[in-house]
């Protein structure tokens, strides 16, 4: 079924009525909306900690639920769509940004100016991966690349790095990070490879 001239509003009834090649044509068209936003709402919200391929997952994950409650009768599609994706990305920005305006945590001072002070043991409160000593660094990144365990990209690149022997301060050097970001993301993928050592032990 050509679906070239058609409105978004005419594939969305279509779709919603069961019309699979509607469906499709939709979900891809609006990928790369979800991209174009994820961009967007990344570079006015930076300091976020969060990356653009998580942002764009959310974006996407809206789809399906626009095109399922979207009734002809309110509005344009895209916008519809657009308004219920941004509030997503704000939802999750709220809930996983690594950045709080603060000035400590756990004791650590998040002062940029005392970067030579802001150390992996300090983050984690004991040195360096070592709350399973038995464990090797391939069964870490085996844990860590799991997408059941439920790390964040960022996470993920703060861990890896860290496994490789990169400080906090180098990798907020090298990604232009603030202190709370790069303390959050190791502060919580720890948690995640704790509770998935655990699991894994059962």
């Amino acid at each position: 079924m050509s679906l070239n001239g058609i409105s978004d509003e005419e594939c969305v009834l279509l779709a919603q009525t069961g019309n699979y090649d509607a469906l499709h044509y939709l979900c891809l068209r609006y990928q790369k909306y979800s991209y174009g936003l994820a961009i967007t709402f990344y570079n006015t919200n930076r300091q976020s900690g969060i990356m653009i391929d998580d942002l764009c997952s959310v974006a996407q994950s809206t789809i399906l639920i626009a095109i399922k409650n979207f009734s002809n009768n309110i509005q344009l599609f895209y916008p519809y769509w657009r308004t219920i994706a941004t509030n997503a990305l704000i939802k999750y920005n709220q809930q996983n940004s690594y950045y709080h305006h603060a000035k400590t945590f756990n004791g650590v001072s998040l002062d940029q100016q005392n970067d030579d002070y802001f150390s992996n043991d300090q983050i984690i409160g004991e040195p360096d991966l070592t709350m399973e000593k038995g464990i090797v660094e391939d069964t870490f990144l085996e844990i860590i690349n799991d997408s059941n365990n439920g790390f964040t990209e960022t996470e993920k690149t703060v861990m890896i790095l860290t496994i490789e022997g990169y400080e906090p301060a180098e990798i907020m050097k090298i990604f232009k990070w603030t202190k709370s970001q790069v303390y959050y993301a190791l502060k919580k993928a720890k948690e995640k490879l704790s509770s998935a050592i655990s699991q894994k032990k059962h």
